[in-house]
C-alpha cells in the first residue's frame, strides 16, 4: 500500500481471515481450493484441511439439495468455473448470488455469495465472500407467516360478527383460512353434534368430490363416538386427548390404525380439537402439507379453533332462546313487573296489571291502539326507536330508562325481544326490572372506583399492588414507576422479590399480614433499576384486586429523609455543643408568646432551667418590652437591649426577634460584661476629654506667662540694680517661672 497506511504482510492477512465471521475462499487457475478460512468452516460445516486442494465445483455439488445433484449439472459447474477462470467468459452475475445448501448434518442454511476475479502473482484466481443469512431469513419468513395468521384470523373474525351467515358458511371459512395459512393438500372442519356426541363433518364432502377416492360405500360426512365415549383413529387422537397435536410421520403415530380403502395417503397430520368451557365441541384437521408441519402451524390453527368456539358457543345460545320464546312469552305474562308486547306498528297487543297500577292506564281500551296517547313525545321516541332496533336486529335488546311512576322516578331495565309468530308476525316482547337501588349504588361504585383510581395515581407514596403467592406485581402508580426508576408495562412482568435485599422476612411478613389482613409500617431496603438501594418505609393490608385477593403494598422512600435527618441530628449536637460553650439563647415561640422550645444552657445565662423557661411567655424574658409585643403582633425583625433580673444581679440580654409562619423566633446573647466594658471605655473617654481640654488651657496659660515672663525680665534689665521696683520685679519674675513650671506639669 502507498501512502501512511499499514503494509499488508502476511500475518496481517492471516488475521484477517481468521478473525471475519463471513466466509472467504480462493480458488486457484485450476479451480482448486487454496483458501477456506474459519468462516467457511462454520457455515459449509468442513473442516480447512479437507476441502484445500479440492475442486470448488465439487464441494458445491456436494453442498446442494439432494433433488438438485446430477452429473450433468456437476459437468456444467466444472466447465463454467474453468471458462470463468481461463477469463473465456465474465462472472455471469454480477452482485450478490443468494441460494440454499445442505450441510453434514442434513441441516439447511441460506447463504449469500459475492463472487469476484483476483490476480495473484499475475495469475487469475476466483474469490468469494460467503455469509450465512439463515437468521435473517428466519426472522422475514416468521413476521411474513404472522402476517397471514393476522389475515386469517381477521376475515374469520369479521365473519363471525355477521350473524347472517349460517354454521356450513362459517366452517368452510375456516377450512379455507386453515389450508391457506398452512399450505396443506386437504382438511376438514366439524362439531360435534349434541345428544350423539358424533362429529358431524361440515366440509369433508368437498374434499372427497376433489380428490380424495373413498369409496361410496365408506363415504361418510358423521364420524360416530365410541361406546366408551373416545373417538376412533388418529383422526379421533385431539378430540380424546383435548390436546391439538401434530405429527410428519403418520405411519408411526400410535393412534393410526390404516387408512379406508381407495383413500389418499397421509403423510402428515395436524389436529386441533375446538374445546369450549373444557369439553370438545369441534375440529379443524389438516394433511399432507409439503415439507411437514410446524409448530407455528400449530399455534395458527389453535388461534382459529378459539374463534370458531366462540361461534359455536353463540350458535348454542341462540338456539336455546329460539327453542324458548314461547316459554318466554308465558314467562312474561305472569312477570310481577311490567310486561309487554306490541306488533311491528307499536300497537299495543298486551300489558299486564302493573300499567294500570303505575300508570293509571286503561289497559283494555289500550290494546291495539298506539302508544301515542298515553306516553309524551320524548318517550314515545324513544320507545319507537328502540323497538326499530330490536325489529332490525332481530334479537333481544336492553335498555336502561327513567320512568316517573306512582312511586316516584324509577330506573328500569327494560328487554325487548322480537317475537315470531306461525304468520311470519313479528311482535315484540319485553320485559322490565326496577334497577333504580342497582343504578344509584352502581354509579357511585363508578365514582368511588373513579376516586380510588384517581386517588391511587396521585398518591404521594409508591403504591404496589401484588399477588401474595409467587409476589407477581399485578398494578403500580405513577410513584411508584419514579421511586423504582421503571415503566409501568416493565413492573407488572416483575415479581416484587426482584426489588428486595432480604426476600426471606418479605416471605415471613406477607405469610403474617395473610393471617393478620395488615402489617404495621416497617422499615426495609430495596433495589432500584438502576442499581440504587433506598429506604424504604412499608405499611401493607390485603385488598381485593379485580375479584382477586391481593396484597396493597404504601412504599415511601425515605432514604432523603434519613439523610436530612442524620444531618439534622448531627448539625443539632454540634449547635447544642456551640450553644452549651456560647451567652446564647435561641427560643422558639407561638403567635401567642407562649415559648416552645429553647436551645443552649438556660441555668448559665438566666438562672432557671430548661424545662421551666418551656411554655413560659416570652415577655418575661422581655418584660420591657412585653407591652409592645403584646399589642402589635411582630411583622418586621425587631432588636433591642433589655435588662434581665436575675437573683441580686441585673443582666444585660441583647435580643433579636424575628417574625416565622408558626410564631416568632428570639436569639438572646447576655452582653452583661460587654455592657461594663462599655461603661469603663466611657469613662475613660470622659478623663481622656478632661485632660486634652486641662493641656489646651495650660498651652494657652503658659504663652500669657511668657510675655509676662519676658516683659518683667526686660525691666529689671533697665533698671539700675539698686531700684526699689527691682525687688517687685523680682517678685513678679519668680512668681511667673512658678506659674510656668506649674502649667508645664499639667501638660
Amino acid at each position: 500500500m502507498s501512502g501512511t497506511g499499514t503494509k499488508l504482510t502476511p500475518a496481517l492477512c492471516s488475521a484477517f481471515l481468521a478473525s471475519t465471521p463471513d466466509g472467504i475462499t480462493i480458488v486457484d487457475p485450476d479451480g482448486r481450493i487454496i483458501e477456506w478460512n474459519k468462516g467457511c468452516e462454520r457455515i459449509f460445516q468442513r473442516p480447512r484441511e479437507e476441502v484445500l486442494g479440492r475442486h470448488l465445483a465439487d464441494i458445491q455439488y456436494e453442498s446442494f439439495p439432494e433433488a438438485l445433484r446430477s452429473d450433468e449439472r456437476l459437468h456444467g459447474i466444472r466447465m463454467m468455473m474453468n471458462r470463468i477462470l481461463t477469463a473465456e467468459i465474465e462472472l455471469p452475475v454480477q452482485g450478490i448470488q443468494s441460494f440454499v445448501i445442505v450441510r453434514p448434518d442434513s441441516s439447511r442454511c441460506h447463504i449469500e455469495q459475492q463472487p469476484f476475479i483476483m490476480e495473484i502473482d499475475g495469475q487469475r484466481h476466483l474469490a468469494a465472500v460467503i455469509r450465512d443469512v439463515t437468521d435473517r431469513l428466519d426472522i422475514s419468513d416468521s413476521l411474513e407467516w404472522e402476517l397471514h395468521l393476522n389475515v386469517a384470523v381477521s376475515k374469520l373474525s369479521n365473519a363471525l360478527q355477521d350473524t347472517t351467515l349460517a354454521l356450513s358458511d362459517i366452517a368452510f371459512i375456516v377450512h379455507d383460512n386453515a389450508i391457506g395459512l398452512t399450505g396443506s393438500e386437504h382438511g376438514y372442519v366439524g362439531t360435534i353434534e349434541q345428544g350423539t356426541g358424533s362429529l358431524v363433518v361440515h366440509t369433508f364432502t368437498e374434499m372427497i368430490n376433489s380428490t380424495c377416492r373413498v369409496d361410496d360405500s365408506a363415504k361418510k360426512i358423521e364420524f360416530p363416538r365410541r361406546p366408551d365415549g373416545t373417538y376412533n383413529s388418529l383422526w379421533g387422537h385431539a378430540l380424546n386427548t383435548r390436546e391439538p397435536f401434530f405429527t410428519n410421520d403418520v405411519p408411526a403415530h400410535a393412534a393410526t390404525s390404516g387408512t379406508p380403502r381407495g383413500h389418499i395417503p397421509l403423510f402428515n397430520f395436524l389436529s386441533v380439537p375446538v374445546i369450549w368451557e373444557g369439553e370438545p365441541v369441534g375440529q379443524i384437521a389438516l394433511a399432507n402439507k409439503p415439507n411437514g408441519f410446524l409448530h407455528r402451524d400449530l399455534f395458527g390453527i389453535e388461534r382459529l379453533a378459539n374463534l370458531f368456539a366462540l361461534f359455536l358457543d353463540r350458535k348454542a345460545k341462540d338456539d336455546r332462546l329460539r327453542a324458548s320464546e314461547e316459554r318466554f312469552a308465558t314467562f312474561m305474562k305472569n312477570f310481577p313487573g311490567p310486561t309487554f308486547i306490541l306488533d311491528e306498528n307499536n300497537n299495543v297487543v298486551h300489558l299486564n296489571e302493573w300499567y294500570a297500577r303505575e300508570f293509571s292506564w286503561e289497559i283494555e281500551g289500550l290494546e291495539g291502539c298506539s302508544l301515542d296517547s298515553v306516553l309524551s313525545s320524548e318517550m314515545l321516541r324513544s320507545f319507537e326507536a328502540q323497538n326499530r332496533r330490536v325489529l332490525l336486529e332481530k334479537r333481544a335488546q336492553q335498555f336502561e330508562d327513567k320512568v316517573v311512576t306512582r312511586s316516584g322516578p324509577r330506573t328500569f331495565l327494560t328487554t325487548k325481544f322480537p317475537l315470531k309468530l306461525s304468520n311470519d308476525a313479528t311482535l315484540i316482547g319485553g320485559f322490565s326490572l326496577d334497577i333504580t337501588e342497582r343504578a344509584a349504588t352502581e354509579q357511585r361504585l363508578r365514582e368511588s372506583e373513579r376516586d380510588f383510581r384517581e386517588l391511587f395515581e396521585s398518591a404521594g407514596d409508591a403504591l404496589i399492588v401484588f399477588e401474595p403467592d409467587d409476589e407477581h406485581i399485578l398494578d403500580v402508580n405513577a410513584q411508584a414507576c419514579r421511586v423504582y426508576g421503571l415503566a409501568k408495562h416493565d413492573f407488572v412482568r416483575s415479581k416484587l422479590t426482584e426489588f428486595s435485599l432480604t426476600p426471606e422476612a418479605g416471605r415471613e411478613r406477607i405469610d403474617q399480614l395473610l393471617k393478620t389482613g395488615h402489617l404495621d409500617t416497617f422499615e426495609t431496603v430495596h433495589h432500584t433499576a438502576d442499581g440504587r438501594d433506598i429506604i424504604v418505609s412499608v405499611a401493607a393490608r390485603l385488598v381485593d384486586f379485580k375479584g382477586q385477593r391481593a396484597i396493597l403494598s404504601i412504599n415511601r422512600d425515605i432514604t432523603e429523609e434519613k439523610r436530612v435527618r442524620a444531618e439534622h441530628e448531627r448539625y443539632s449536637m454540634t449547635l447544642n455543643s456551640l450553644l452549651d460553650r456560647l451567652p446564647l439563647l435561641i427560643i422558639r415561640a407561638r403567635h401567642d408568646l407562649t415559648i416552645q422550645s429553647v436551645m443552649g444552657r438556660t441555668e448559665n445565662i438566666i438562672g432557671v432551667a430548661q424545662e421551666e423557661v418551656v411554655q413560659d411567655d416570652l415577655v418575661n424574658l422581655f418584660p420591657e418590652k412585653a407591652g409592645e409585643l403584646r399589642r402589635h403582633p411582630l411583622q418586621q425583625p425587631l432588636q433591642f437591649r433589655a435588662a434581665y433580673q436575675r437573683d441580686d444581679d441585673t443582666l444585660s440580654l441583647q435580643a433579636y426577634l424575628f417574625p416565622t409562619d408558626e410564631g416568632i423566633l428570639a436569639i438572646a446573647m447576655d452582653v452583661s460584661e460587654q455592657v461594663r466594658l462599655e461603661e469603663k471605655l466611657r469613662d475613660s473617654q470622659k478623663l481622656e476629654s478632661l485632660g486634652v481640654l486641662a493641656g489646651g488651657i495650660a498651652h494657652d496659660f503658659n504663652n500669657l506667662l511668657m510675655g509676662v515672663l519676658g516683659n518683667a525680665t526686660l525691666l529689671q534689665d533697665m533698671l539700675p540694680t539698686d531700684d526699689d521696683l527691682q525687688d517687685i520685679l523680682h517678685d513678679i519674675v519668680d512668681s511667673a517661672e512658678r506659674a510656668s513650671k506649674l502649667s508645664r506639669q499639667m501638660l
